[in-house]
C-alpha cells in the first residue's frame, strides 16, 4: 500500500492513481495488478470512492503487485507469437474474486480462501476490490495441521481488515466436508463453501479461477 498526492482542484481520482503507480514501479519491476482500495480527502475523510467529492487534496491507498519485468515481457511474446492481440495478466485471486462473487456480493467485505492444489490464496474484497493479499505454497498438510496454518493466516489478515462479514472458501481442495467444517471450529465467521457462477456447467470450487477469467475478461474489455 502506498499513498500520492495530487496538486489539482478537484483532484481527479484516476489521476492520482496514476501519480502513484508511476511512483513505485521499477526498472526491473512492472504492475501486474493495481487497484484503489481508499481514498483520503483533504486529509480528513477515508471513501471509498471520491468521484463528485470537491477537495483540495487527494490521497490514495492502493493494493499493488508487482511483478519482474522480464517475465512480463517474455509472457507477452508468447501471446504475440500466438497472434493474440490483446493480452492482460490476471492474478489468480482477481479471477477467482470474478468467478466466486455475484455483483451483489462483491460491494460487501469477505475474505476468500481459495485453497488450490499448488498454492493457497488467502485474500479480502470489498467493492468488487482486492484490499489484502496472501499467497502460500500448498504443503501438502493433513487437514488438521492445513486448517491450524489457515487459521494462523486469516488472524493476521483480520487483524488489520475489520469489517469482514463472511469467508467463502474454494479451490481444488473442496469439496471437503472435514477440511470445512475444521475451518468453521477455527475461524469465527460464517463460512461457507462455493464454486464459479458464470458456467452452469462448471459448477465445482476447483472452476472458480478458471470460470471466473471470463468475469476478468470482461471488466478489461469494458475497459478498452
Amino acid at each position: 500500500h502506498f499513498k500520492s498526492i495530487l496538486a489539482e482542484n478537484p483532484p481527479e481520482p484516476d489521476a492520482v492513481a496514476e501519480a502513484a503507480l508511476r511512483g513505485v514501479e521499477k526498472l526491473d519491476r512492472s504492475v501486474v495488478y493495481a487497484r484503489p482500495t481508499h481514498f483520503l480527502v483533504d486529509e480528513r475523510d477515508w471513501v471509498a470512492n471520491p468521484v463528485g467529492i470537491f477537495a483540495r487534496r487527494l490521497d490514495v491507498v492502493m493494493l499493488v503487485l508487482l511483478g519482474a519485468s522480464k517475465h512480463l515481457e517474455a509472457w507477452k511474446r508468447v501471446f504475440e507469437r500466438a497472434g493474440i492481440d490483446k493480452a492482460w495478466p490476471v492474478i489468480s485471486a482477481w479471477s477467482t474474486l470474478c468467478g466466486v462473487m455475484t455483483p451483489a456480493e462483491s460491494t460487501g467485505k469477505r475474505l476468500t480462501l481459495d485453497l488450490g492444489a499448488d498454492f493457497l490464496n488467502i485474500f479480502v474484497s470489498e467493492n468488487h476490490a482486492i484490499t489484502d493479499y496472501v499467497v502460500q505454497l500448498n504443503r501438502s498438510l493433513k487437514s488438521s495441521d492445513l486448517a491450524y496454518e489457515i487459521q494462523k493466516i486469516v488472524q493476521k489478515i483480520l487483524d488489520k481488515s475489520a469489517g469482514v462479514v463472511e469467508v467463502v472458501v474454494t479451490g481444488d481442495l473442496f469439496p471437503d466436508e472435514e477440511l470445512l467444517q475444521l475451518l468453521k471450529d477455527k475461524i469465527n465467521l460464517p463460512i461457507r463453501e462455493s464454486g464459479p457462477f458464470w458456467v452452469p456447467e462448471l459448477k465445482e470450487p476447483g472452476f472458480s479461477s478458471l470460470v471466473g477469467l471470463l468475469g476478468a475478461a470482461y471488466e478489461l474489455e469494458k475497459k478498452e
